[in-house]
């Protein structure tokens, strides 16, 4: 088995003579705990026409890291595995990164370290639609945009999955957010609901229980801070200041 390479090896018995050279089949196989896709690519050499002896079955995995498996990551090898099949994917899936992949001269495979995988510019957020796989989005989120600007799009395929992540992050850097407070110098939900940094703080705020949005407002922010017993996050952006 060679998993780095996503490369399986089988020799098989069989005797029945329905298995030709030309046989393809769909497997569902499991290994190391990361589910793949469904689909596996097999190529059968055939020792006789109408018996299948000691055939030696290749097997092509597309490895499919689960959410799951990234919330598990405990240490920088596991993040770098992660990071790499991630990678693989969307340039797989992903026709605009494969475009861009192309453009550059990057094959996949001589990507081996997460400091190799090329950034896609953020302006072809503006010009493609930057997403993989066939469930359709459940929310798009945008950059904000003066007039005449076109403002980038980031299709979501999943909000519990947006959240899961943000507030996982946030409980292993600041932990239980019962405990704090958030103050966001952001507009509010309602006035920039495309924004996926709202989306997180009215959340987050949500999860303290105290705080909130006070973009225009220094002094009832001031005010409420001086109330507040908790301790205070301010999160805010640098146009904000």
């Amino acid at each position: 088995m060679y998993p780095d390479r996503g490369l399986l090896f089988l020799r098989l018995q069989a005797t029945e003579p329905t298995l030709r050279e030309e046989s393809r089949f769909n497997f569902f196989i499991t290994f190391g705990g990361v589910t793949p896709l469904s689909e596996v690519e097999t190529f059968c050499r055939t020792g006789h026409d109408s018996v299948l002896e000691s055939s030696v079955f290749l097997v092509t995995l597309h490895v499919m890291i689960t959410p799951d498996d990234i919330f598990r990551i405990a240490d920088g090898a596991a993040f770098d595995a992660a990071a790499l099949e991630i990678f693989r994917r969307q340039a797989r899936e992903c026709a605009p990164y494969r475009e861009y992949l192309a453009r550059i001269g990057v094959r996949t495979e001589h990507v081996d370290t997460p400091e190799k995988i090329p950034y896609l510019p953020i302006e072809l957020f503006k010009t493609h639609t930057v997403y993989c796989g066939e469930t359709p989005p459940e929310a798009v989120f945008t950059s904000s945009a003066t007039t005449g600007m076109t403002p980038s799009r980031h299709p979501m395929r999943s909000l519990a999955l947006y959240e899961q992540a943000f507030r996982t992050a946030f409980r292993n850097f600041y932990g239980d957010p019962a405990g704090l407070s958030l103050y966001a110098l952001l507009p509010n939900y309602l006035r920039r609901k495309g924004s996926s940094l709202v989306y997180m703080a009215d959340r987050l705020i949500a999860d303290c229980g105290s705080g909130g949005f006070y973009l225009d407002d220094c002094e009832g922010l001031l005010a409420a801070m001086e109330r507040d017993p908790k301790p205070k996050i301010l999160l805010g952006v640098s146009y904000a200041l």
